[in-house]
């Protein structure tokens, strides 16, 4: 997954999902109109984990840079799966854990990650796994993941779950790349709930802007 390094722009137009999804986490609609009008990039790094220097656990670094004066924000994600605190001023308190996951290719020609559902969802989960996994769309339609070469003979993706500790919602996520209108972008599946179990399906879409 080196293909994450470097420099991303949110690519808003081919984005789904994201003011329902805020307005369910509890963010109010002035900040999300702000961020609605505000163009993100993400600074992406992938390193070892300066931490554990006797392992080989890797960590994910994110920084997002919005416009309109609206403040960064940088997440940490250690992949092997532990807790990991963080607060800011967007989300609040959060525990947030990350690991990497890996599919191999199925018989029809695509590859599907595989992972286990940490979502709690109150109806629609086949459906939600199926959007997940990368199998389709929120409306149904048939996608596919665009794969870097294999490592091992298996594919990767990022597997990361959310859990909200001021009121309870949670984030998972599933990150990959997808082919669109003939580009390839950075995607990040994402299934948002809240604790009754509602639930809302998105899709973040970034093109590459380059390396440093």
């Amino acid at each position: 997954m080196d293909s994450l390094i470097g420099r991303w722009n949110m690519e808003k137009g081919l984005c789904t999902g994201t003011d329902a999804m805020l307005k369910l986490q509890g963010i109010n609609w002035v900040l999300r109109k702000g961020i609605g009008l505000a163009s993100v990039c993400l600074d992406i790094s992938i390193y070892k984990d300066e931490q554990q220097p006797d392992s080989d656990v890797t960590v994910v670094d994110a920084l997002t840079i919005p416009t309109g004066g609206m403040g960064t924000t940088r997440e940490r994600r250690v992949l092997d799966w532990s807790l990991v605190d963080h607060k800011d001023y967007l989300f609040g308190s959060n525990q947030h854990q990350t690991h990497w996951i890996y599919g191999e290719r199925a018989a029809e020609g695509r590859a599907l990650p595989e992972f286990e559902l940490q979502t709690k969802v109150a109806k629609d989960q086949e459906r939600v796994k199926k959007f997940m996994r990368g199998e389709i769309l929120e409306d149904g339609k048939e996608t596919a993941w665009e794969l870097d070469e294999p490592v091992e003979g298996k594919h990767i993706w990022l597997h990361t779950f959310v859990r909200n500790l001021d009121s309870g919602w949670t984030a998972e996520q599933i990150w990959g790349f997808e082919v669109i209108d003939g580009k390839r972008y950075h995607t990040r599946r994402i299934v948002s709930a809240n604790t009754k179990g509602e639930c809302v399906l998105g899709r973040l879409v970034y093109s590459f802007l380059g390396r440093e």
